[in-house]
């Protein structure tokens, strides 16, 4: 059943007829995959309008390409996510997804998505109030009111959302930062953490810094250094440019 107004409401538009001459054969070999409305008016000599009402008076559609999800070849995993190195500090380690993407550089997303294509076994997610019972109150008032870290940085090493965090502040009675606080440099993981030795405080203090590695290859370019030899007698942790 078709309609179509009165001629007389549009005295002054003429309206698009469609070329219902046209063999059906003729208007779907151009409607391809690949092809556009622009290409097929062409091939045919019609215009978009014309194209629309041949199409739906003959009930024509174009060809879909075809599905291919879960085809496409996965691009290879590099760095923190390849497998055997996700596993080491998701399951040795104990790094949350929200640290393992510090250090990869990218989204938890995408950390999540290497973790299940690596067949690692995903760590259940904190029980309500875990949080508050995992975090020490004398630490938390130390990093963030004595040392002035902010609740980004501490709830990046804690691996829980900054509004999980914010809330134990005013449990706790900790004072928040005065506007204009300078907070210091932001906490990462420890790049030495898979050396398996004990790093001394200052090392563990400036390798877990944004920027402290960097310090360190730096201070180890400065002319005139001289790296001292460890002491067969000394402790292997004690040995570190940052003492």
């Amino acid at each position: 059943m078709t309609w179509e107004p009165p001629a007389h409401w549009l005295d002054t538009i003429t309206l698009p007829q469609p070329a219902l001459d046209l063999l059906i054969e003729r208007v779907r070999a151009p409607l391809t995959p690949d092809s556009t409305a622009r290409d097929v008016t062409q091939t045919l000599g019609l215009t978009v309008h014309q194209l629309r009402l041949l199409m739906e008076s003959r009930g024509l559609s174009a060809q879909a390409r075809p599905h291919n999800k879960g085809t496409y070849p996965r691009p290879p995993r590099r760095g923190y996510l390849v497998p055997d190195k996700l596993r080491d500090l998701h399951q040795r380690q104990g790094l949350q997804q929200l640290q393992i993407a510090e250090l990869a550089g990218c989204t938890t997303a995408v950390v999540k998505t290497a973790l299940k294509q690596a067949n690692i076994p995903l760590r259940p997610r904190r029980a309500p109030g875990e949080l508050k019972q995992s975090v020490d109150p004398a630490w938390l008032r130390t990093e963030y009111h004595v040392k002035g870290r902010t609740l980004a940085d501490i709830a990046r090493e804690l691996a829980a959302p900054a509004t999980n965090v914010s809330p134990l502040l005013d449990t706790w009675g900790i004072p928040r930062h005065p506007a204009g606080h300078r907070a210091p440099p932001a906490w990462q993981p420890s790049p030495f953490a898979d050396l398996g030795i004990p790093l001394s405080a200052p090392m563990e203090h400036i390798s877990t810094r944004q920027g402290g590695p960097e310090w360190l290859r730096i201070a180890l370019l400065i002319p005139g250094h001289v790296a001292r030899p460890p002491s067969p007698w000394a402790s292997p942790a004690r040995h570190s440019t940052a003492d």
